[in-house]
């Protein structure tokens, strides 16, 4: 926001953050991303005085702030918008709640200072807000599991999860995310939620069932999301698709690549990314590929995007592992390497099948196959 060449970096973040109290005032329901961006990395100082600024704002303001912070995150993960989320989340207003939340549990701070704040507000007055913490926690628990986060931290977000299940009904929105989070965990006694909530008629629960089901990683899940995979709904083909992909159900991929041209754009993006994590032939990006090319929606375009990076990652993985077995193949056989490790890049780099014009490259802007 603040021009000028050689001014001082804390002067400049200073006079940024005036201009974004007085614009907030002034004309806070059209505030505009760049003057929100301030709002990341707040000094001791500024935190006090944005806390006494925030009550006093329109809640039309202190949604959009919000708002605009959750989407400057999701573009730039280095923001940290900690504290302006803390502050958030005892707003009166059930959407800042949720959206304060959201700029909590995306942040890369100990668990010990975010996972206390989600598990408060499972029992918040407000069904979206409840919700919101039950599925930011499930992010918790993940890494609970490949050991990011202290076991008995992991041991609290797991009981509090296990309570909604026991103690709410199906009904409420907090159940079916209490039900998916902590299926990471897969805790005894999961599966007969899993199996009330599958055969309940409800489509909510039972999507929510197929993507905990493969969040478990348990093999006696993999009937159910195959079959499912086929299921006349478009949103519990999507969650069988996902679930396939997270638990790496091998025998799920021709049934993926099918569903990459469902008539659901849900189920497509659902599917691209499943075939990132399942398929093994450069064959396979190349069909991924030809998605990318056909996709016209920008979502649905940046989903593909990934899911192709994705793929690429893994084969490149594959094409190392391969040169890595060789290498200590012939050391093992008393033969010095033969293998031109040079060439052995270059063939990985360029062994998945990926084009000129792919997304991975840089000879085509992103975004630029949708258009017509």
């Amino acid at each position: 926001m603040t021009e000028g060449l050689w001014q001082d970096p804390e002067q400049a973040k200073e006079q940024d953050f005036q201009n974004l109290i007085e614009q907030a005032h002034k004309n806070g329901a059209q505030l505009e991303r760049e003057y929100v961006q301030v709002l990341s990395d707040l000094s001791a100082e500024q935190v006090r005085r944005w806390k006494d600024v925030w009550m006093r704002l329109p809640v039309g303001t202190r949604r959009r702030i919000v708002a605009l912070c959750d989407r400057l995150l999701e573009d730039d993960p280095r923001l940290s918008f900690f504290e302006v989320g803390r502050i958030a989340l005892e707003d009166e207003d059930a959407e800042v709640r949720e959206h304060g939340l959201r700029l909590i549990g995306i942040e890369d701070l100990e668990a010990r200072v975010v996972v206390p704040l989600l598990i408060r507000h499972l029992w918040d007055e407000a069904p979206t807000v409840r919700a919101r913490a039950a599925e930011e926690l499930g992010r918790f628990v993940l890494q609970g599991m490949v050991d990011q986060m202290p076991f008995a931290l992991l041991r609290k977000a797991v009981a509090a999860l296990l309570y909604i299940l026991h103690e709410e009904p199906p009904t409420a929105p907090v159940w079916a995310q209490a039900l998916m989070a902590v299926g990471y965990a897969a805790p005894r006694g999961l599966g007969e939620f899993l199996e009330f909530a599958y055969y309940q008629g409800d489509i909510e629960l039972r999507c929510a069932a197929l993507v905990a089901m493969g969040r478990t990683l348990d093999p006696a899940w993999k009937r159910y999301i195959l079959a499912d995979l086929q299921h006349p709904h478009p949103k519990v083909r999507a969650a069988a698709a996902e679930a396939a992909g997270f638990a790496e159900v091998r025998e799920a991929l021709d049934d993926v690549l099918y569903l990459l041209t469902d008539a659901s754009k849900e189920v497509r993006m659902a599917a691209a990314w499943a075939v990132s994590e399942l398929a093994e032939e450069d064959e396979h990006f190349e069909i991924l590929e030809q998605a990318w090319r056909q996709a016209q929606e920008e979502d649905e375009i940046e989903a593909l995007e990934a899911a192709l990076q994705n793929l690429e990652f893994r084969l490149m993985r594959r094409e190392w592992s391969l040169l890595e077995l060789a290498l200590k193949d012939e050391w093992e056989r008393g033969q010095p390497p033969t293998l031109d490790l040079r060439e052995a890049q270059n063939g990985a780099s360029n062994g998945n099948g990926s084009k000129a014009s792919s997304p991975t490259s840089d000879s085509e802007e992103p975004g630029s196959a949708g258009a017509t």
